[in-house]
């Protein structure tokens, strides 16, 4: 036995959208009334840098401080794409600090060998023939 609803009931149910979103959503207006009480606060503030900003100007105090944040704590997208491009930057990452890593013990090795060169030349014997 099948339900079927009304189309008007399930364009009612569906217009409320994901939870995940509304609450996304609902978090990203409460940013903007914050940032707008904060920059009022400010640009009311004789000595500061806001101060002869207009009310008009709030668009650019917002853009200004979310620059700040995503400078502060880097990219804050959750998108697959953004999160695979974070993870294939932290891998080339290591995978550079890997090769500096080899490239470091190598030239270890290699100022090693000069070293011992340049002593037997001194001491006119070869360093691996043995005695």
């Amino acid at each position: 036995m099948s339900v079927e609803l009304p189309i008007d009931l399930i364009e009612y149910i569906l217009s409320y959208g994901d939870p995940e979103v509304t609450i996304k959503y609902k978090a990203v207006i409460n940013q903007l009334k914050y940032y707008k009480k904060e920059f009022n606060y400010l640009r009311h503030q004789e000595l500061n840098f806001y101060g002869n900003w207009t009310e008009e100007q709030t668009m650019y105090f917002i853009l200004n401080r979310n620059y700040f944040k995503v400078e502060a704590y880097g990219l804050t997208c959750n998108c697959k794409t953004c999160i695979n491009i974070q993870l294939d930057d932290m891998k080339s990452k290591k995978e550079q600090i890997l090769k500096w890593k080899l490239d470091k013990i190598q030239s270890q090795r290699v100022e090693h060998a000069y070293n011992i060169s340049v002593e037997a030349s001194r001491s006119n014997s070869s360093p691996f023939v043995m005695n």
